[in-house]
């Protein structure tokens, strides 16, 4: 199956919304802005026409041109290996930006596609430059943001690479929980946007072995199945907070 691609003429900035009436304003490269200047952010701004459930926001080697907010659903990050796999790198919600990873080196080292009907605002970043030029705040704001992405990186290398499975999983449940506190929504109930394949590739598990902790989280009380597996409702928090206590930084988002 081919999954459908984000059309370029979708990009238009008449329907952009006040940014400060935006729910993922405080999470923005505008957050800092002064009135004026965040005047001048605001026409940048490009917003993505919804965009549906597996299509590719931009690709693997794709040329860098912007920043994306995602300001509803989500998406997932991926490569590919040299045997042609997909290795999932992170999963993307609400308030999140994408393509940081980019900038380095001009084009996009992995593909990003909406795990559900998603928007985004398309910031393009050579405009991004020189409004940081006016405006200091954003560069720190940016630079702050850089090193988010690098860190957040770091603490995935290491849980994956020095951590036991129900670790793996705990540290990923006890940090999805944080972005959505982080959003104001329940950090208790929510859905898993992403597969269950999706989930175990990217912890670096088989989904057999994802299904049996899940389960044996559930035996423990730690967490609540809908009917469908996506329903999760994190009945201890902090036992799974405990399990992870040593990995760092927990509250980082």
């Amino acid at each position: 199956m081919r999954h459908a691609e984000l059309p370029e003429q979708s990009l238009t900035n008449e329907s952009c919304p006040s940014c400060r009436t935006c729910r993922q304003f405080r999470n923005c490269l505008s957050s800092s802005l002064s009135e004026e200047n965040l005047a001048h952010f605001r026409a940048l701004l490009e917003q993505e026409s919804p965009i549906p459930r597996g299509t590719q926001l931009y690709g693997i080697g794709q040329p860098f041109r912007s920043l994306y907010v995602i300001r509803s659903g989500s998406f997932k990050s991926y490569t590919v290996t040299k045997d042609y796999d997909q290795q999932n790198q992170g999963f993307a919600v609400a308030g999140d930006i994408l393509g940081i990873d980019a900038i380095h080196a001009g084009e996009h080292p992995s593909t990003a596609r909406a795990l559900e009907m998603s928007s985004v605002c398309a910031i393009p970043y050579a405009a991004i430059e020189d409004l940081a030029l006016r405006a200091p705040e954003l560069h720190r704001q940016l630079l702050r943001l850089m090193s988010r992405e690098v860190f957040n990186q770091l603490l995935l290398v290491q849980t994956i690479g020095r951590c036991r499975a129900e670790e793996r999983l705990a540290y990923f449940l006890a940090r999805f929980s944080d972005r959505l506190a982080n959003q104001g929504l329940s950090p208790y109930r929510f859905q898993l946007p992403m597969t269950h394949h999706d989930l175990a590739n990217y912890l670096g598990l088989t989904p057999a072995t994802l299904s049996r902790l899940f389960r044996r989280f559930e035996a423990n009380g730690w967490v609540s199945m809908g009917a469908r597996s996506k329903n999760l409702i994190l009945e201890d928090l902090s036992a799974l907070r405990e399990m992870v206590s040593t990995i760092g930084a927990l509250h980082e988002t």
